[in-house]
C-alpha cells in the first residue's frame, strides 16, 4: 500500500511540470540565445557569433560591410562545420540564428517600421525586452555572475528579496535599481557589449517594483 501511494505521488509530481522551470540538456549559451521569432540584426549576430567565434581569424568580420559581402561563404562554411577552424562547431541554435538573419536580408539595424511591443510595467514585457537580453548574459549558471542567477523566471523570483526588498516605499533605493544606475560601474557593464538599460526601461522597472512585481 505504501509503495502504491508513493508511486501515485511521484506520478502527480512529475505531471505538474508547469510549477518549475523545465530543465534543458543544452547549456545556457545554447538555450538562451535570441529567439528566432525575434527580430535579428547585425549587432546581435556580431555579439553572439562573430565576436566570439570568428574575429580571432577574421578581424574584418567586426565590420558589417565585410560580413555582408562574404555572407554566403560564411553561411556555407558554418553549416559544413568548416568554420570556426580549430574550434568546436557552432551550436544548432547559433547556426539557426545566422541562417534566419541571412534569410531576412542580413539587416544591419532593426526595421523601425515594424510594430514594436507596447511597453508595460509587467514581467512579460520586462523579462523579454530587458532582463533576459540585458541581465542574463552574465547572470546565468555558466556566466561570469553565476552567483546571482537571473536566467529564468523561477531563479529571478527566488532572488527577489535580495533584489527588491531593501527599499521602503521608493523603488529607486532597491539594490536592483541602484546597480543599474551606479555612476561608476552601471549594469550591464560597459565592457560586456550589452546595450545599457534605457531611461524609459528604467522607469518601467521602477513602476513594476512599486506595483509589487506583477
Amino acid at each position: 500500500m505504501n509503495k502504491l501511494i508513493l508511486l501515485n505521488f511521484l506520478i502527480i509530481a512529475l505531471s505538474c511540470n508547469n510549477v518549475f522551470e523545465k530543465k534543458s540538456g543544452l547549456s545556457f549559451q545554447e538555450s538562451q540565445q535570441t529567439p528566432l521569432t525575434a527580430q535579428i540584426d547585425f549587432t546581435q549576430v556580431k555579439r553572439q557569433i562573430f565576436s566570439k567565434h570568428c574575429t580571432i581569424c577574421h578581424p574584418g568580420y567586426q565590420n558589417y560591410e565585410n560580413v555582408k559581402n562574404d555572407i554566403q561563404n560564411i553561411l556555407e562554411s558554418v553549416e559544413a562545420n568548416q568554420m570556426p577552424k580549430n574550434a568546436p562547431a557552432l551550436s544548432r541554435e547559433l547556426k539557426d540564428i545566422l541562417a534566419q538573419w541571412v534569410a531576412n536580408g542580413a539587416p544591419k539595424a532593426p526595421n523601425q517600421s515594424e510594430q514594436r511591443r507596447n511597453p508595460t510595467a509587467s514581467w512579460d514585457y520586462l523579462s523579454q525586452e530587458v532582463f533576459f537580453p540585458k541581465c542574463s548574459q552574465c547572470h546565468n549558471p555558466q556566466g561570469q555572475a553565476s552567483f546571482l542567477d537571473l536566467s529564468t523566471r523561477q531563479s529571478f523570483f527566488e532572488n527577489r528579496s535580495y533584489l527588491f526588498d531593501s527599499f521602503n516605499s521608493d523603488a529607486q533605493h532597491s539594490y536592483f535599481v541602484e546597480v543599474i544606475t551606479d555612476p561608476a560601474e552601471p549594469m550591464p557593464p560597459k565592457w560586456s557589449e550589452v546595450p545599457p538599460v534605457t531611461k524609459d526601461e528604467l522607469n518601467l522597472i521602477i513602476e513594476w517594483i512599486n506595483k509589487g512585481l506583477p
